[in-house]
């Protein structure tokens, strides 16, 4: 049902499936085990980092203590080299004020197989970009 260019990275949109069916244990089981994920800064309370699937099974928790629901809507799927950018539409209601956000973020990923070894989050696709670049993740080279 969503656009994908470049490789086969359908899987990718099951992730967010997972995410949005509040199946953590799917979600968590496509992050290798030594995978790191780079959140956005956005939302106080939340680690700058989160490792592997436990952490990613943190993260779910940790977003759910802010937020009573909230959803994941990615878009089209695009390689650069070997990142993976997809913009992302995040929709929630705030846990203790009920306040509807909705805003938009890009997601720069570098796959492993069918699995997750790195992401990063940021407000905009050049932020997501500058994250990745901070630790050492460009188009041109992925450690």
């Amino acid at each position: 049902p969503w656009p994908v260019a470049g490789g086969d990275r359908a899987w990718m949109y099951d992730v967010y499936a997972a995410w949005n069916d509040g199946d953590v244990d799917r979600f968590a089981g496509y992050f290798t085990e030594d995978s790191e994920y780079l959140t956005s800064g956005l939302f106080p309370g939340l680690d700058g980092i989160y490792r592997g699937p436990e952490g990613m099974r943190r993260f779910y928790a940790d977003m759910g203590s802010a937020w009573e629901r909230f959803r994941l809507e990615p878009g089209a799927i695009a390689d650069r080299g070997e990142l993976t950018v997809l913009p992302v539409g995040f929709h929630g209601w705030g846990r203790s004020s009920g306040a509807e956000v909705t805003l938009d973020f890009h997601h720069v990923v570098v796959a492993e197989g069918s699995r997750v070894r790195f992401l990063a989050a940021g407000p905009s696709l050049e932020a997501a970009l500058e994250i990745a670049a901070e630790h050492g993740v460009t188009p041109g080279r992925v450690s």
